[in-house]
């Protein structure tokens, strides 16, 4: 159990820091991975289970944000993966990307050396079709090379190189899906367990250190907002990247 009233969160270069009213308390809770989240009980009003999805559905995008932002250097190729027949199946349209990480994972060892790094999120189109988005640690692929991987459709390869806030853009992106019915039970999102996580630090020298290195000009944005549970949370977010 830790007690702080200030709270860095680091992702790669984009620094979050978190002052509080009140003096939290931080208490070790044992998570399975947390893409799939409770959906709410049946004790609970249909406003409360609509409450509960919205936050949860925050929590995701900003769990995601930051674990793509910690990860920025490595996952450098951004693409999506579509389906050449109107799939709307969901459970079909995992199966073929499992498959599709295996002979990924089997290209680049044969040819690179190299552990696959991934994150994937599922969108799903207005006409109810199922498709990919995937970032990744993949060096230079020409595209016909990556469609065969696939074997499924169509590829488009996204450009990233000039986003400074990575984790942010994919996100926006393709995180309007994470509150779909369709996905009611399964992972908003799939990620190797490769990856780095990103940082929180409590401590308070540390946080006290960390801080008065940020530059002022990096400061991208600042807001003020209470919590009905913990009170007012001053937030700032700095990105080195600019």
């Amino acid at each position: 159990m830790k007690f702080y009233n200030k709270k860095v969160v680091k992702s790669g270069n984009i620094i979050e820091v978190y002052e509080y009213q009140d003096t939290q308390i931080k208490r070790e809770v044992r998570r399975v991975e947390g893409e799939r989240l409770s959906e709410g009980s049946n004790e609970f009003s249909e406003e409360e289970k609509e409450e509960t999805n919205i936050k949860n559905g925050y929590r995701r995008r900003r769990t995601l944000r930051r674990l793509i932002n910690a990860n920025d250097d490595i996952l450098t190729k951004f693409f999506t993966l579509t389906f050449k027949e109107n799939l709307k199946s969901v459970d079909k349209a995992y199966y073929e990307l499992k498959k599709f990480k295996k002979r990924l994972k089997y290209y680049l060892d044969k040819h690179y050396d190299r552990s696959l790094k991934y994150v994937v999120v599922v969108e799903f189109q207005k006409r109810g079709a199922v498709h990919f988005h995937m970032l990744c640690n993949l060096p230079y692929i020409k595209a016909d090379k990556l469609a065969a991987l696939w074997n499924n459709g169509f590829i488009k390869i996204n450009k990233i190189e000039t986003v400074d806030n990575v984790g942010s853009y994919v996100v926006k992106y393709m995180g309007k899906d994470f509150n779909n019915e369709r996905m009611k039970g399964r992972k908003r999102y799939n990620r190797s367990r490769n990856l780095k996580e990103p940082e929180e630090i409590l401590d308070k020298k540390k946080v006290a250190e960390l801080v008065a290195q940020l530059p002022n000009e990096k400061m991208v944005f600042e807001k003020t907002f209470n919590n009905e549970s913990i009170g007012d949370i001053h937030y700032k977010q700095f990105n080195l990247n600019r």
